[in-house]
């Protein structure tokens, strides 16, 4: 009975796709035949190009999912070839829909090869639920995408699309396109119309041009495609991935193209884009899809940077699409491309950073770095990177959805390098007891400025066992290092403890003073146990990479900092003898 149902519902379907008169089946293709397609080569103009159909791909998306392969013959065309940014166009044959362009042969082909996804396949994206991206357990990318892979030139893959850049550091972007490149994108520059979209189309038609933002506000990152079709409300466009995300939430954007630069080694359309006009809630193997009229879930960006001397202040949003492979990247770009993007920037100096991130539990988590450097042009990328460090862990977390609602930051840049190595460092006092407060004083060597003194205080509990000990003075990766190198990862289980680790972090700034001893510790998951009985501790892994809890030869007994105003680096190592109370 249930097999007979579900052959009725097959068949019934079959016989559905067959009946509509404005759908050309796959099935009936014939090499040779002649089809046409829709797309914009300038402005709003929807315009037809016409196309020979080649043969078809049998299975080539997966099973059941076969691809039209066609060649490009159009005079309007001839010097370009396949246009990235032409994904989407529609492609008819005898006037009824055959498909939508989607994939090409790569880069370098002398002639226009294309791939054509069938028009039935993108529309079973349309039947599966909007699902809010941030009810769903995170997801993690598989490898690399299938678009633009190294190596993978002869085949037949999703045409990369232009991603339309406006407003970036050049420097910045060597750093980040090769990320965007794997994704399958290629930098193109272009505009944003913001929210005035002067000569940027308000109508969604098939054939028209469409943008997917990943970047909007003080900064626009949009990648640009062309429409497939327009039913009520629904929109499909690309015939292939987006982001391979499944379940999404983008930004919809109108766009206009601005000209086709045609290249020997990949053309693409160079567009502008316009309003946001929906979002996009589907991006599956054969299309994205998505609603006009619905807003996206984004993510808030709140710059405030500061200049020294001068005391100018200047303020800058943004809003970030949420992406599981790409968000954490496009927080780091729009950190650092707001301070490069200065004309009171300079290559060398001080940035000082501290903000928060606010979870989607109402929760807040600081921000806090301090780079100081001289001669190197990157210096706000750094900065950026160690802010967004803890944003990428908590983003691409192991236990649901991400934990990020939205992101604050201040920002100071000074021209002054306040930066200080560590020389040297000596004990006040050579003998002590347990409960005695230790003295220590510390040479530091700032740049371009005589060797001074500093003086830090460590307090020995009263439990400290008479023998031998050792204390590390350094800045906080030397002391981050420490706790790494002795006692282990830090092994979150759930939410609530990975943020609870994180927040164990030391931020730059202040000098600290570790003490450590060989009494033995125990790291069970984020908390560090020192000083554990012996008969627990010997029943500890030393270092099981698969187990929850681990042991370790050695304990961190005490810590104590003092906020030095400049970053710290290099270390030194004291000797210290405990002797019993008399």
């Amino acid at each position: 009975m249930i097999r007979a149902l579900f052959l009725a519902v097959l068949f019934s379907s079959a016989s559905a796709l067959a009946a509509d008169p404005n759908v050309y089946n796959p099935a009936d293709v014939k090499p040779g035949q002649k089809a046409y397609g829709l797309t914009v080569f300038v402005g709003d103009k929807v315009e037809r190009f016409e196309l020979v159909l080649l043969g078809t791909l049998k299975n080539f998306l997966g099973p059941q999912k076969d691809l039209v392969v066609a060649k490009i013959e159009d005079p309007k065309l001839q010097l370009a070839g396949v246009v990235a940014g032409m994904s989407g166009s529609p492609i008819y044959v005898d006037g009824k829909i055959l498909g939508a362009l989607g994939y090409s042969m790569g880069a370098f082909m002398k002639e226009g090869i294309c791939g054509i996804t069938p028009i039935e396949s993108m529309r079973e994206v349309l039947d599966l639920p909007a699902i809010d991206p941030f009810g769903v357990p995170a997801q993690k990318p598989a490898g690399k995408p299938q678009a633009a892979v190294e190596g993978y030139a002869q085949q037949m893959i999703p045409m990369a699309s232009p991603l339309s850049v406006s407003g970036v550091d050049p420097r910045l972007l060597d750093h980040f396109m090769p990320s965007f490149e794997r994704a399958g994108y290629i930098a193109a520059p272009g505009g944003s119309a913001g929210g005035a979209t002067k000569g940027v189309p308000r109508k969604l038609e098939a054939g028209g041009a469409i943008g997917a933002q990943l970047v909007r506000g003080d900064l626009s990152i949009a990648s640009t495609g062309t429409i497939t079709s327009v039913d009520g409300d629904k929109v499909l466009a690309f015939g292939h991935p987006f982001l391979g995300t499944g379940a999404s939430s983008i930004p919809m954007a109108n766009a206009r193209v601005i000209t086709i630069i045609a290249s020997l080694q990949r053309s693409f359309k160079l567009s502008e884009i316009g309003e946001e006009v929906g979002c996009f809630t589907q991006d599956r193997l054969t299309a994205i899809a998505g609603e006009t009229g619905k807003k996206a879930a984004v993510i808030p960006v709140s710059v405030e940077i500061a200049t020294q001397p001068e005391g100018r202040k200047n303020r800058y949003s943004f809003e970030v699409a949420r992406d599981p492979r790409l968000t954490p990247e496009l927080i780091q770009l729009v950190l650092a491309n707001a301070m490069m993007r200065r004309t009171d920037a300079g290559v060398a100096g001080t940035v000082e950073l501290s903000g928060e991130l606010e979870l989607t539990n109402g929760d807040k988590y600081p921000l806090s770095a301090l780079l100081a450097m001289e001669r190197d042009p990157m210096l706000p990328l750094f900065a950026a990177m160690s802010v967004s460090r803890p944003f990428d862990l908590l983003w691409r977390n192991d236990y649901g959805s991400p934990l990020v609602k939205s992101v604050k930051v201040s920002v100071t840049l000074e021209r002054e390098i306040r930066r200080m190595h560590v020389e040297w460092a000596s004990l006040v006092r050579t003998t002590h007891k347990p409960g005695d407060t230790v003295g220590i004083e510390v040479g530091v060597k700032p740049d371009d400025q005589p060797e001074k003194t500093l003086s830090i205080e460590l307090s020995l509990p009263d439990s400290t066992e008479p023998g031998d000990y050792e204390i590390l003075i350094g800045g906080a990766g030397e002391a981050n290092g420490n706790e790494f190198r002795n006692f282990g990862f830090l092994r979150p289980q759930n939410k609530e403890s990975l943020v609870a680790a994180m927040k164990s972090i030391r931020p730059d700034g202040p000098l600290y003073a570790q003490l450590t001893g060989k009494g033995g510790s125990v790291r069970v998951g984020e908390a560090l146990l020192s000083d554990v009985p012996l008969s627990y501790a010997t029943q500890i892994s030393p270092r099981d990479p698969d187990s929850r809890s681990q042991r370790s030869p050695g304990s961190l007994l005490q810590e104590t900092k003092k906020s030095v105003g400049a970053m710290i680096y290099g270390e030194a190592r004291l000797p210290l003898k405990v002797r019993p109370k008399r």
